[in-house]
């Protein structure tokens, strides 16, 4: 009897397999026409859902090929791989030969993409790495970091801050290149301000390439100059000189430009640049060279104050006595312009002081909340207003500095400089302030 039984249910399994199986490959079917319709409709999650169900009830060699296209489309490459190698593999011979083909292409041209991801990955450590170190002031390593980057993947985002290095260690030809293909590559990619910026940084470039190329052409008009000053050709030297300081201002020029003028009779002149000379030089020029260079002042003074700029003989023979180190002797008085020029330069580092310690404070709360310079999306654009104002307090931190250095660097030489000029009831004051490549300045010229 239990054999009897056995059987019989061995009997009706036997019968019901095929149905089971011819209703398993009707569902498989109808997933794929579904996965199928999907696919064409650009709806790539539901086409990857009904095409895997439908491989999953009948693992037919043809669905692997639209299995394939699906996962390239959502960027799995790697699953189209492996939906390709199958095909191929199980299919066999029964694929189409231009079927064949299309699908060894396919995965030729995925083992690249899967390449140029692993590169792209690598080089966007690189980048990352080249931006912390350029941060921290670290230009050389940070151009290394940025080229690996870019050689692993050539991509216009790396662009703009391989300018900003190569400007930092001053290439400005490279800087000016990386620029350059920054803003054609870049396209519609970047907001206006972000190109405007670019261009503004690229004109500046241009600028500090002219200047350099000025610099080195000075030199040469500058040793012209000291070459026809040694053979008293005094209006020769002059030009030749204030030419080299037009191009390269360089505050020793200055000197030289004073006895150039002197010998060529412009002694108002002279002394104007003789009071640059200190200005410029305050701190860097020897206590010797500062007491000839006083000396020198106060002679073309007497020179121009006695409305004679043709009385070469006394002229000469009072300068001769500055060179010779004889001092001449001051008329003291009171210094009130060494104390109002002081006083602005006091302020200007007060007020230093003061937007400074603002600037850091607000810095120091925009560092919380974008910590490494990375902000959350929806506090982008007001991080940036307030990091604009900080850079502006930190600009006007600079001025103020400047203004301050300036002022009470003037300070000190006008009370050295302030009792040569000595008239009896007249005062003529006028500030000039100089400004050039290498800072500011203040030129006093009057009588007093």
């Amino acid at each position: 009897m239990r054999v009897f039984i056995v059987a019989l249910l061995l009997a009706v399994a036997f019968v019901l397999t095929p149905c089971v199986r011819a209703n398993d490959t009707d569902r498989a079917e109808q997933h794929f026409k579904d996965g199928v319709a999907f696919l064409e409709s650009s709806q790539y999650e539901r086409a990857s859902y009904h095409l895997d169900k439908a491989y999953s009830l009948d693992a037919n060699w043809k669905y692997l090929e639209y299995i394939a296209k699906t996962w390239f489309a959502l960027e799995n490459y790697q699953n189209a791989v492996h939906a390709l190698d199958a095909y191929l593999e199980k299919g066999g011979g029964k694929i189409p030969a231009t079927k064949r083909k299309w699908a060894r292409g396919v995965l030729e041209r995925l083992e690249k993409i899967e390449s140029n991801q692993a590169n792209n990955e690598e080089a966007q450590a690189h980048f990352e790495k080249g931006k912390d170190l350029y941060r921290q002031h670290r230009y050389e390593k940070a151009a290394i970091e940025l080229e690996k980057a870019y050689e692993l993947s050539p991509s216009w985002e790396f662009l703009e801050l391989m300018g900003k290095i190569e400007a930092a260690l001053k290439n400005y030809d490279r800087a000016i290149r990386a620029y350059e293909k920054f803003l054609e590559e870049s396209g519609d990619n970047i907001s206006e301000a972000r190109k405007k910026a670019a261009k503004k940084d690229l004109a500046n470039l241009e600028t500090l390439i002219r200047m350099d190329e000025d610099r080195k052409e000075a030199p040469i008009h500058y040793k012209q100059g000291k070459r026809e000053l040694e053979n008293g050709q005094y209006e020769e030297a002059a030009r030749s000189l204030e030419l080299a300081y037009r191009l390269y201002p360089n505050w020793k020029f200055l000197e030289y430009i004073g006895e150039a003028l002197a010998g060529a009779k412009s002694y108002r002149r002279a002394v104007n640049a003789y009071r640059t000379f200190l200005i410029k030089g305050s701190g860097k020029i020897s206590e010797e060279t500062q007491t000839r260079v006083l000396n020198e002042i106060a002679v073309l003074t007497e020179a121009f104050k006695a409305g004679s700029e043709e009385t070469e003989g006394e002229f000469g023979e009072a300068a001769g006595k500055a060179r010779d180190g004889e001092s001449f002797d001051w008329d003291p008085k009171k210094r009130f312009l060494t104390w109002i020029v002081g006083g602005v330069g006091v302020g200007g580092f007060v007020g230093a002081i003061i937007t400074s310690a603002v600037a850091n404070n607000e810095q120091d709360r925009i560092d919380a909340i974008c910590p490494r310079g990375e902000c959350p999306l929806q506090d982008l654009e007001s991080m940036q207003e307030r990091q604009d104002t900080v850079n502006k307090q930190q600009l006007a931190t600079r001025v103020l500095v400047g203004v301050g250095a300036v002022g009470v660097a003037a300070g000190i030489t006008l009370f050295f400089v302030e009792p040569l000029f000595s008239t009896d009831n007249k005062t003529e004051v006028s500030l000039t302030p100089l400004l050039d490549a290498e800072g500011a300045g203040m030129m006093i010229v009057g009588r007093f």
